[in-house]
């Protein structure tokens, strides 16, 4: 993909779920740089899972970019996660958040804001690095 500033990232994602980090499944989560976080807007239980899978991905990776993503945003009807919630869960992981939809509304904007936060965070790391110790 490339981002808005012209840097080409390359992402490979994997659709994991909280029960395959377990074990042997933990090297999905070893190397990973970033968290792409879907929950369904329809289902209230798929952002509590999301809290479990990201302290997962911590433990394993470290502190690494965030970005919520409440797929079926579209479906008002059978919404069960309010806006205000998804604020608040996204806040306490320094996350932006996207309400999307299978009409792909944000989903792109999703993907580019997950690009830029790898690339400042690593950018950021290599500058911390090349200092040295304090």
């Amino acid at each position: 993909m490339r981002l808005r500033d012209g840097t080409v990232l390359d992402l490979i994602l994997w659709t994991v779920g909280a029960g395959a980090l377990k074990g042997r499944g933990l090297t999905f989560a070893a190397r990973a740089v970033g968290i792409f976080a879907v929950c369904d807007a329809t289902r209230r239980d798929s952002l509590a899972h999301l809290a479990d899978f990201i302290r997962i991905v911590f433990a394993v990776s470290g502190e690494i970019p965030v970005v919520v993503a409440v797929n079926n945003w579209d479906m008002e009807a059978e919404r069960a996660i309010g806006v205000e919630e998804v604020a608040a869960f996204s806040q306490a992981y320094g996350s932006e958040f996207f309400l999307i939809s299978a009409t792909g509304d944000q989903v792109e904007a999703a993907f580019q804001s997950l690009g830029e936060r790898i690339v400042l965070f690593r950018r950021a790391k290599a500058e911390r690095e090349s200092q040295g110790p304090p």
